[in-house]
Formats: C-alpha cells, sequence, structure tokens
C-alpha cells in the first residue's frame, strides 16, 4: 500500500527515527479507523533519506536565504530548528517531526519552541509536532516495558528506584557501563527492536503514565494535535489530551 502521508523526521539517528514513527504511527492510527502501520511514511529532507540529523543541517546553511534568517542571537537549537524548517518546507511534506534528546539541557524544549515560532513568521506553514526526551529517548521505550521479572527486580535494587517508572532520574551518557545510562539500562531489559515493537502495543494510560515525566506525553500531544490536523479536519478531545487548549 502506498503511504497516504509523509512526515519529515529530524533527530538524531537512526534508533531515534524508529522510535519516533513507532509512537506516531501509534498515535495517528487511533484517530482514524482507515489508516493502518503502512499509511504514513517518514523521511529525511531528501526523498531517499529516513531522517535527517541535526547535525546535518549545519551543512545546509547556504540552503536558507539569509534575508529570511533567524534572529540574532539565537540559540544554537532555536537556529536549527528554524533551518530545519525552512528546508522542510521545500520537501512539501504532510508535516514535520522534530525529536532531540535533553542530554541534561534545561532549556532546550524552550529554544526549539522558539525556532518553532520563528519559522512560523518566516512562512512555514506545515504542521510540526516538537518532542525532547528527558536524559536519552530510550526512556521512553523504558516506559513501555511491561516486564516484572529478576531483571527488573536486581535493577531496582541496584538504582535506588524503578527505571520503567522512573526513567527520568537516569542520565544522558553514553558510556555503555555507568550505572545511569538509559541505553545500558534498556538493554538489560531487552532489544531496541523488541522494546520499539512494546512501544507499538503498549496501551496509552501505560505510556502517559510511566513516561509522565520523560516527555513523552507531551510528545504524544504534539503528535495528535499537530499532525492529527493531516487526519482530521477536527479532532475529539480525550482524557488525556486537549488539542483547543494547547
Amino acid at each position: 500500500m502506498t503511504p497516504s502521508h509523509s512526515f519529515v523526521v529530524i533527530c538524531e539517528g537512526s534508533g531515534d527515527q524508529k522510535i519516533a514513527a513507532a509512537i506516531a504511527t501509534r498515535v495517528l492510527s487511533d484517530l482514524a479507523d482507515w489508516t493502518s502501520s503502512t499509511s504514513f511514511r517518514f523521511r529525511g529532507l531528501d526523498d531517499n533519506e529516513d531522517f535527517s540529523s541535526w547535525a546535518g543541517l549545519k551543512s545546509r546553511a547556504g540552503e536558507v536565504p539569509r534575508r529570511s534568517g533567524f534572529k540574532e542571537g539565537a540559540t544554537l537549537d532555536g537556529a536549527a530548528t528554524w533551518r530545519a524548517l525552512h528546508l522542510a518546507q521545500r520537501a512539501n511534506p504532510d508535516g514535520v517531526v522534530l525529536v532531540r534528546d535533553a542530554d541534561n539541557q534545561s532549556g532546550r524544549l524552550a529554544s526549539i519552541i522558539d525556532g518553532v515560532r520563528a519559522a512560523r513568521t518566516s512562512g512555514v506553514t506545515q504542521p510540526v509536532a516538537v518532542g525532547v526526551a528527558v536524559a536519552k529517548i530510550e526512556a521512553w521505550l523504558l516506559a513501555a516495558q511491561s516486564a516484572d521479572g529478576q531483571t527488573r527486580a536486581a535493577l531496582r535494587q541496584e538504582l535506588g528506584f524503578d527505571p520503567i517508572t522512573q526513567a527520568e532520574l537516569l542520565r544522558a551518557t553514553d558510556d555503555p557501563d555507568a550505572k545511569l545510562s538509559a541505553k545500558r539500562v534498556l538493554a538489560a531489559l531487552c532489544g531496541i527492536q523488541e522494546a520499539i515493537e512494546q512501544l507499538s502495543e503498549a496501551p496509552f494510560d501505560k505510556l502517559l503514565k510511566d513516561g509522565r515525566n520523560t516527555g513523552l506525553p507531551e510528545f504524544m500531544r504534539e503528535i495528535r494535535c499537530e499532525l492529527g490536523t493531516t487526519l482530521a479536519t477536527h479532532i475529539e478531545d480525550t482524557d488525556w489530551c486537549r488539542c483547543a487548549e494547547r
């Protein structure tokens, strides 16, 4: 089946793209009966890419006219967001997904939102869904885990908290042996692909509750309220999402 909707994804790597795509598909498929996992295509700025990286945006700065540039003194994240959205506008997608790890930077989400607002004032019109994962994006996968065996119990004892319901206490580090590494903890429970499959099937209530401090519920709302408008002109409110109140 040919996908009916195409979304540009800006993220940090292929694993992040798969996670963001799984969440978006999960949320959007719930909005319309005619959708399925094959209804949506997630791509990069170039049609032959699965995603475009934040780091790669720097090399494309010259493709966006200076005369419509982002305000002087903008944060790096805000400026990168502004550039990404102007480049995405040329690709003419149905919407854009912006996903980043917080990496212990408390102002990252606000900076990206500033970039979105600036892009809006300079002609960008496509729907944009923003997601910033507290610590690392693996925290979103941990929220979907339901295992309650010896491994989870051992991790609770080692860490002093439950990494599934309190994944926000983990840290943004790429050290595979770090005690509080979100990647290490997830790997102890299951593989990435298995975790993504669980994410695609987990009940909304569990994702919203166990991921409540990781940025996951906010990203799910962004997908529903922003990208959801490409599926339906009116989106009914739910107990977890009030689109009109955004």
